[in-house]
């Protein structure tokens, strides 16, 4: 297939993306590198980065997506990033490739051949992952000097197969678009919101290391989704949310293909119609 690539600026030096388009398919491939996890800026970090790749997504809401790259995320480990990634996947309604079963990935990167992890990925989109997704493996090369191994995948994009579908829209705050202001009520707002949580002090406090005991366990988690409620709710309150895919008017297609045929076709019978007399009957205000 012929297409037309264009690139997109996305402002970020982790993510990068073009547009692959012709007379059929539109199609958003984005390129990604996420941080390792490591600490609480790393997964800041990543958690902007994901609002980029949102906002991409925002704009470009009549293109089928692929997001391919190091996302530093295993999804077999139950890690901080792994969650965050499959929530981001759920609500941008993006679907890991190496969950499909023409997915024959083992792993993407080792240590010294002697630790393993499949943290290379590629996302597809809804109708990209159910009809177009062929193969998709590691190639294992004694040649390859990299501690990565490249990630291959095959799709076959036979346009009668790949259609949108509605999905269900979840607005959720869109860092990317968060004005200083923005960031300012926030801090603001989620000052507030911990003043007013007591702190389990004596909790804290507790020297044993290996503390089993059950009322200190269930303080602690509390007192963790108290301070997730407070992040949650100032975000909601003060940071702009995401526009659902394809929420500002547009029609995919329309643009491209049915707009000169309806300007075409205004234009045929305002002339019919004018050739016949009844100018005045279509231009009213004239």
């Amino acid at each position: 297939m012929n297409f037309k690539v264009s690139p997109v600026v996305t402002n970020s030096r982790r993510v990068c993306a073009l547009l692959f388009e012709n007379s059929d398919v539109r199609l958003l491939c984005i390129s990604v590198y996420m941080p390792y996890e490591s600490d609480t800026s790393s997964i800041t970090e990543r958690q902007f980065q994901l609002s980029v790749i949102d906002t991409l997504l925002q704009q470009h809401s009549d293109c089928h997506v692929l997001v391919g790259g190091d996302f530093n995320v295993d999804f077999s480990r139950s890690w901080t990033n792994t969650l965050i990634l499959n929530e981001f996947c759920t609500s941008a309604d993006l679907f890991p490739v190496i969950r499909n079963e023409s997915s024959k990935a083992d792993y993407t990167h080792h240590s010294c051949m002697k630790h393993f992890t499949a943290i290379d990925h590629f996302l597809a989109s809804d109708s990209l992952y159910k009809n177009a997704v062929k193969e998709q493996f590691v190639i294992h090369d004694v040649d390859n000097m990299s501690d990565h191994e490249p990630l291959y995948l095959m799709l076959e994009l036979r346009v009668l197969r790949l259609r949108f579908t509605n999905v269900k829209h979840v607005p959720r705050p869109s860092w990317a678009k968060a004005s200083d202001e923005n960031i300012s009520a926030y801090k603001d707002m989620l000052r507030v919101s911990l003043s007013s949580i007591d702190i389990p002090q004596h909790v804290l406090l507790c020297g044993d290391h290996m503390c089993c005991n059950s009322d200190h366990f269930e303080s602690l988690n509390r007192y963790a989704n108290l301070i997730t409620d407070a992040c949650v709710r100032s975000a909601d309150s003060t940071i702009p949310t995401n526009k659902q895919r394809g929420s500002r008017g547009n029609i995919p297609g329309w643009s491209e293909f049915v707009a000169p045929l309806r300007d075409k076709s205004i234009f045929g019978t305002i002339f019919g119609w004018n050739m016949a007399g009844h100018g005045r009957a279509l231009w009213p205000t004239l």
